[in-house]
């Protein structure tokens, strides 16, 4: 087949390919750099090594899931406001959608605040390959979470 064509041909051929493949490397280029320096480096799942809690950091919510001293499950859904400048997270209750339980179990709201508390505060965050260590600005009390 190409045997056949002329130079004229081939050259026309050629430039289609050099041109598609560059498109191609810039939309590469595009989505990882897109991808890697707007998104959230909090995003994902994170456990914690000292606590049973578990942090899934989502677009514009984190939801934290823990067990309890009697071995209830809890689930709370919570707004996050992140700061890439600053380096900190602040993590607060989501409106009236706060307590949101997947255990049948009832649990009054103080009691619950009791046991949670610790995970609403304004944090500075360090992401460290897959360790993720929120520092709490009032205390210096850290909280360490492996990516899961």
């Amino acid at each position: 087949m190409f045997r056949k064509m002329d130079e004229e041909q081939r050259s026309l051929l050629w430039r289609f390919v050099v041109i598609a493949a560059t498109c191609m490397i810039v939309c590469v280029a595009l989505f990882f750099g897109i991808r890697y320096f707007t998104s959230s480096p909090l995003k994902g799942i994170w456990d914690s090594e000292d606590d049973a809690i578990t942090l899934a950091f989502e677009e514009e919510e984190v939801v934290a899931m823990w067990e309890d001293a009697s071995g209830a499950y809890h689930k709370v859904v919570l707004d996050y406001t992140l700061d890439k400048t600053e380096k900190t997270v602040n993590i607060r209750p989501k409106g009236e959608e706060f307590w949101k339980e997947e255990n049948a179990g009832e649990l009054a709201e103080q009691g619950l605040l009791a046991s949670f508390g610790l995970i609403t505060a304004t944090f500075d965050y360090s992401v460290e390959h897959d360790t993720l260590t929120l520092t709490e600005r009032e205390y210096g009390e850290q909280l360490v979470f492996t990516r899961k």
